[in-house]
């Protein structure tokens, strides 16, 4: 199954962990995130270039098998506290051998600059998102039973996700640095097809102004000629642009409210709320939930006590299920969308997870029935 690894690392730094991030580092919640949705993916491409030799695969390798496995579900609780410092030490630690001390500063200046946060902070992101990165990878390692050679493969193949979510202007900063020399030509590719986009958003654009000249022009004629079959009384001093600009936002009006698929995608709601419950969030905790708790499986002792919270996560599926056929059609499929959505993401965990020895007993009658639910609400 096709994996997008970025969105998988994004996941586990949701606003809420990005929130507690900025919080313990003095930062405005929107740079953090800034910064985040930049060295998350350099990062990435660095490790790209370390995996491209054998040796740096193994090293990769090694380093991945070393990272605490219940870290990502615990590090929100490391933030703010006694184990925060640790924390950052043992990312920073882990970047520097990995991308080299020079790459590492040259990102940290690169970050910095392009979110406007100052050095210090910047350097403990980074010592965050470390663990962050490499936990997620170790994950994915393990699931797919990856030896060093087909991590680097798998990496590799993650060039063009990495290139498309890298913003716009950072590559610029890191130029020099070789963080970024093997995906500099799928930045290229992205680079190109954003400036498809944008011509192609500009025609539009050209056009829609061409046509609204015109209606102005005939609506400009026709205010000409009222006065000939009406009393100029009632229009002296009565601006013709301003028909013509009544005339144009008419005819916006009726396309933009008759366009279903304008409606679909602009202005679609946040939340898919019914009877004061926000089905979106619900369904966004579960599958949070469920990740974190499948990610602590590795026998049956420990599937045991992962029980309770899959049986609490699987009941907020069911109560989303129950709730949704209160929902209008439009809020009906952004659901469905959403059940698609986490059915992909859970999919290849659930699989590891049961194919674990001793644990498909304990475990396999809750995710058989979470599944059917998903699976349910995503033809819906």
């Amino acid at each position: 199954m096709s994996i997008n690894i970025v969105s998988l690392i994004m996941q586990y730094l949701a606003p809420s962990l990005v929130g507690r991030i900025a919080s313990s580092f003095g930062l405005e919640q929107t740079l953090a995130q800034k910064a985040i949705g930049a060295a998350v993916p350099a990062i990435l491409s660095g490790l790209i270039g370390k995996a491209s030799s054998a040796d740096g695969a193994r090293q990769l390798s090694t380093s991945l098998s070393q990272q605490d496995p219940g870290l990502l579900g615990n590090l929100a609780g490391m933030l703010g506290g006694g184990s925060q410092a640790s924390l950052i030490s043992g990312g920073t630690s882990a970047l520097t051998s990995l991308l080299g001390g020079s790459a590492l500063g040259a990102l940290t200046g690169a970050v910095g600059k392009f979110a406007g946060i100052g050095e210090a902070p910047t350097k403990n992101l980074l010592g965050v998102l470390g663990p962050v990165v490499l936990g997620t990878l170790g994950q994915q390692q393990k699931r797919s039973g990856l030896d060093a050679s087909g991590l680097a493969s798998m990496l590799a193949g993650q060039k063009d996700n990495i290139a498309s979510a890298m913003p716009a202007g950072f590559s610029q900063l890191l130029s020099g640095s070789g963080l970024l020399d093997q995906i500099s030509g799928n930045l290229k590719g992205a680079a190109s097809t954003a400036t498809a986009a944008a011509g192609a958003a500009a025609a539009t654009a050209k056009s829609a102004a061409t046509a609204a000249s015109s209606i102005g022009g005939a609506a400009a004629s026709a205010a000409a000629k009222v006065p000939a079959s009406l009393p100029t009384s009632q229009f002296r001093g009565f601006p013709i642009w301003l028909l013509a600009l009544a005339a144009i936002a008419g005819i916006l009006s009726y396309t933009w409210f008759t366009d279903t698929s304008r409606m679909a995608t602009v202005g679609a709601p946040q939340k898919i709320v019914v009877g004061g419950v926000d089905l979106a969030g619900q369904m966004t905790s579960a599958v949070a939930g469920l990740k974190t708790s499948l990610g602590t499986i590795k026998d049956a002792a420990s599937a045991q006590s992962a029980l309770p919270k899959l049986r609490d996560a699987a009941g907020q599926i069911e109560k989303i299920q129950g709730l949704s056929g209160q929902l209008p059609a439009d809020g009906k499929k952004s659901l469905s969308g959403m059940a698609a959505a986490a059915l992909k993401t859970l999919e290849p965990i659930i699989t590891a997870v049961l194919g674990t020895t001793g644990v498909g007993p304990v475990v396999k009658p809750t995710l058989d029935a979470l599944r059917g639910r998903l699976e349910a609400m995503a033809k819906a």
